[in-house]
């Protein structure tokens, strides 16, 4: 990391304004981007003496945030950074690695510049213990249960039957709400989740009628039929349920189509935050 480091400071460096005398640079990465602004003390005190203007940093921060990667506590999520003139600089860092008791000890606060107020998901990636679950909001364990979910997609991993549905229906929802039905149920590279469209098309079937959700499952069996003509692996989940496909006309259909993507649209926010009010609801089936 030192090499980094002093990439870091000599950029800084050649940066600043002449008045300079110290500078106060607290960063975070919030889930691989950086967060954050430098501070400046200036020998003027006039307003806009303070704050420097152009400085840009993004690409030796990156630099530093890979370099700490080897570190025996993890990547870094924030750093502190005080550099004053003709003296050595002083780091400080917290590492993903290093305890966590509570989670609004890294919960952005409401006033950080630039971003509401927001959780990091470093904690999710390797565990979900239930002392850091029984904290989260029902927004943040929607999106902690997807972070963790793409973790276990990884080979030698395993995913729990729960997670691997709500995770396959929450990205059902992203993608209808992002391109509609055929997004999900039309691009075989689209449902990469899961290790193949089949496995993932049946799991947000299952994902929505986890969580109770008649509307969607409906409208969910309907794609299924109407698409069944456009990708085999549509075709065979429906034989699997019974579902009897639609003629391949159906397809071209706008009004049969375009309701159902309405329909999942118009509630997609809804429907993700129902995920995480489940996994809070039901923490013995997610908690480690």
């Amino acid at each position: 990391m030192e090499a980094a480091q002093d990439l870091l400071i000599r950029n800084l460096r050649q940066q600043l304004p002449w008045h300079w005398r110290q500078v106060e640079l607290e960063i975070l990465f919030f889930d691989g981007g950086t967060r954050g602004a430098p501070r400046v003390t200036s020998f003027f005190f006039a307003h806009d003496r303070n704050k420097p203007c152009g400085i840009e940093l993004g690409g030796e921060l990156l630099k530093l945030r890979a370099a700490s990667k080897t570190h025996a506590r993890g990547p870094i999520y924030w750093l502190r950074m005080t550099l004053v003139r003709f003296k050595p600089a002083q780091f400080s860092y917290r590492h993903e690695g290093d305890a966590i008791e509570r989670l609004d000890d890294i919960r952005l606060p409401p006033d950080f510049p630039g971003m509401p107020a927001n959780l990091p998901m470093f904690p999710f990636k390797k565990s979900f213990e239930r002392r850091l679950l029984v904290q989260l909001t029902a927004d943040e364990a929607q999106r902690a249960l997807n972070h963790r979910a793409s973790y276990l997609e990884l080979p030698g991993q395993t995913m729990s039957a729960p997670i691997r549905e709500l995770y396959a229906f929450s990205t059902f929802l992203g993608s209808v709400h992002n391109g509609g039905f055929d997004q999900w149920f039309d691009r075989q590279h689209t449902a990469h989740i899961l290790g193949g469209g089949e496995d993932a098309v049946i799991c947000a079937r299952a994902g929505a009628l986890r969580l109770g959700l008649t509307d969607v499952g409906t409208a969910y069996d309907q794609g299924l039929a109407i698409y069944a003509s456009r990708q085999d692996y549509v075709a065979r989940a429906c034989a699997r349920f019974g579902i009897v496909p639609a003629p391949p006309d159906a397809f071209e259909d706008d009004e049969q189509v375009i309701p159902l993507t309405r329909l999942v649209q118009q509630h997609a926010s809804e429907w993700q935050l129902a995920i995480g009010k489940y996994v809070l609801a039901h923490l013995d089936q997610f908690a480690e």
